[in-house]
């Protein structure tokens, strides 16, 4: 059983009404935490709040006075006042928002990150949301489920929460999986910092730092992979150290260099243009993994007809598994990309609908012969192939 099969099974558990202690989860910064519950939350299908401690207001998490009158308390005045004033709270913005969740998704996780970061009030806050799920005089909705976060390291650690905190929290270590992070995200990332990832894992969650000299983070290579986005392939062949440099170690700067340099050698762009099949018996492992990213590069109908061809003339050569493994890996990213509701090139769709069995030609700007070429079966062997493929992506 996984970790995240737990914290699934603690979720599920409070959401059923079972008093257990909540999970923490511990770790360094930028390593997935946040990126674990959030993809639970997803996979459970239900809401997710997420309330930072190290951001959060003290009026967010007390809610703010207001003043009504009493007239019950008018025999306590001194001055014998009447209609004396008692002050009210609000209801605090974190439950509001979080029982809002609630109600739309009919369950909702809570997550309380960064809790390592409070202070005497804001742990007096966590306390009384821990020992009986409310703030104040508001309840969370019975529905909610509390998990938490914290970093741990030079700076944070455990050892400055309360025992009261600690005593009614489960305390776990993150140990972070790069297979299950990069199969949740890591794929998804710009293709060159998603291939480097694949071929260099010992650059994803660097050592911290005692100077100055940047160490990467998971956190770090997503935020990256955002700004590699803005660029095209050609700025980014002229800019990516730069864009680099402050944010990973030099290091993993010079080993991107490498990478980068082996990934232009390749010359997705012209493969794809002359329509040529790769000799497997020359190409190494490590180039078979890179040309999972040949598929970023298909555009036209056309290209995709070129797609299914290496696949099938590929299938036929010895130890084609690896090619057409982490090939078929990037046709399910972008098949997982069009389901989120992103656009995909006519070549990616004609692929992926030949791959799942939905294709009709006709949808397509083809050629007559490519239109009678996919009418019938497109892929030889198909049961070896998606064999292949299945392992791969399960993996």
């Amino acid at each position: 059983m996984t970790q995240s099969d737990i914290i699934r099974k603690n979720i599920q558990a409070q959401i059923d009404g079972i008093d257990l202690l909540p999970i923490c989860l511990m770790g360094d910064s930028g390593i997935g935490k946040s990126k674990t519950i959030e993809s639970i939350a997803n996979d459970m299908n239900i809401g997710l709040s997420t309330i930072s401690f190290s951001s959060i207001g003290l009026e967010d998490l007390m809610g703010i006075p207001t003043f009504a009158t009493d007239t019950s308390l008018d025999i306590y005045s001194r001055s014998e006042s009447s209609n004396v004033q008692s002050t009210l709270w609000t209801i605090p913005s974190v439950i509001a928002h979080t029982n809002r969740i609630a109600e739309k998704y009919g369950s909702c996780i809570m997550h309380c990150e960064d809790i390592h970061v409070c202070d005497k009030v804001t742990s007096n806050v966590l306390y009384q949301l821990l020992l009986d799920r409310s703030i104040g005089d508001y309840n969370l909705h019975p529905k909610v489920s509390i998990v938490l976060s914290m970093n741990i390291g030079k700076q944070s650690d455990a050892g400055t929460m309360s025992a009261a905190i600690k005593s009614r929290l489960n305390l776990t270590e993150y140990r972070f999986d790069f297979n299950v992070w990069y199969t949740n995200f890591g794929r998804f990332l710009h293709p060159l910092v998603s291939s480097f990832l694949k071929t260099n894992q010992q650059y994803i969650s660097e050592s911290e730092s005692r100077n100055l000299e940047a160490s990467a983070s998971a956190r770090t290579w997503s935020k990256i992979s955002q700004e590699f986005d803005l660029y095209t392939n050609d700025e980014l062949n002229r800019a990516h150290e730069q864009l680099l440099h402050g944010a990973v170690s030099p290091a993993a700067v010079n080993s991107f260099n490498k990478h980068v340099l082996i990934y232009n050698k390749l010359d997705f762009r012209s493969m794809i243009n002359s329509k040529s099949i790769p000799d497997l018996s020359i190409i190494n492992e490590l180039d078979q993994v890179l040309y999972g990213m040949l598929f970023h590069e298909v555009q036209s109908a056309s290209e995709g007809v070129y797609i299914i061809d290496l696949l099938n003339n590929v299938q036929a050569q010895s130890n084609a598994d690896t090619i057409i493994g982490f090939l078929s890996a990037e046709i399910a990213t972008k098949y997982q990309s069009q389901l989120d509701g992103n656009s995909i090139t006519d070549g990616q769709s004609l692929v992926i609908n030949a791959l799942i069995g939905s294709l009709n030609p006709a949808d397509f700007d083809l050629t007559k012969k490519q239109i009678i070429q996919l009418s019938t079966e497109p892929f030889n062997q198909r049961t070896a192939l998606l064999t292949i493929v299945s392992t791969y992506l399960n993996h």
